[in-house]
């Protein structure tokens, strides 16, 4: 994905990639630099190209609220990573998530995050059609949206089987902040 990335100059945000974040947020440490041989062999180029491509198309961010800004100026979101797929869905960016392991693909079929594999994605790229890959805005927050309420019923009856007590005004309060239609 990292080659994919840099081959087509596409925008990359980086969530636990040390070297990249480091460059990004604190360009005069070394880290980046004692690993640059290793970082042209991912990126399959030269250390000075993954260097600019790096510092021109890359993004990192220390905040939630900077992230969600983030994201709202894209009109789609291609991303490897549940945390970004679940954070574009609540703030309602069109996003499809490539799911590459079990576990990523068990969590976003409980969440309704929408998903493709990977190898769907570079057969998309290369008829030209990588826009089919993405659910319209408002089917991708109906899904999410319908199976987080699915999701809050089963949680909230296994609380109460559990002889455990929900505070409901607390639980409203938080899904009224997750209901994400006014992005539509």
């Amino acid at each position: 994905m990292y080659r994919f990335a840099f081959n087509n100059r596409a925008d990359i945000y980086f969530q636990s990639e040390p070297e990249e974040m480091q460059l990004l947020v604190k360009p005069n440490e070394s880290l980046f630099d004692k690993n640059i041989k290793n970082l042209a062999k991912v990126y399959n180029a030269s250390q000075k190209e993954v260097k600019n491509y790096v510092q021109k198309c890359g993004a990192v961010h220390t905040s939630i609220n900077d992230w969600a800004e983030y994201l709202k100026s894209y009109k789609k979101h291609l991303t490897t990573r549940i945390h970004g797929a679940i954070l574009g869905n609540k703030i309602g960016t069109p996003t499809t998530l490539i799911v590459h392991d079990s576990r990523t693909l068990e969590l976003a079929d409980s969440m309704g995050v929408h998903f493709v594999n990977g190898l769907d994605v570079y057969k998309a790229y290369e008829n030209n059609k990588l826009n089919s890959l993405f659910l319209s805005k408002a089917k991708q927050i109906n899904n999410f949206n319908k199976q987080r309420n699915q999701n809050y019923k089963l949680f909230h009856h296994l609380v109460k089987t559990c002889g455990l007590e929900v505070d409901n005004s607390q639980v409203e309060k938080v899904l009224l902040k997750a209901k994400w239609a006014e992005v539509l």
